[in-house]
């Protein structure tokens, strides 16, 4: 599944929004988890699923359902993180192909 994702460098604290509407099925605002550090995943219509790692601070809970372009999170650097800064969105695709993934 990494080979479906991306890291997306910013500030920490910067909004990350939902890539489409779909139903949180996991929320994760404390520790390691694999090294995706606070992490969310959305279950969407279409049966895929979108995971955003790394976050700062979660803002949605198992069972939310959100629309495209709600703020779900802010981008952190939780988890297994590198670099300078550190601060950056882990975005993986699973089920479909990733828009950011060439």
């Amino acid at each position: 599944h990494e080979q479906n994702a991306v890291d997306i460098a910013n500030a920490c604290g910067t909004p990350v929004v939902a890539s489409a509407e779909g139903l949180v099925v996991e929320s994760v605002s404390e520790g390691w988890n694999s090294g995706y550090g606070h992490m969310i995943l959305i279950e969407h219509p279409n049966e895929t699923k979108t995971r955003y790692a790394h976050l700062e601070d979660v803002l949605v809970s198992i069972g939310d359902y959100v629309r495209q372009g709600d703020q779900i999170a802010t981008i952190g650097s939780t988890g297994n993180v590198h670099g300078p800064t550190g601060c950056h969105l882990h975005f993986e695709v699973h089920g479909a192909q990733n828009p950011f993934v060439r």
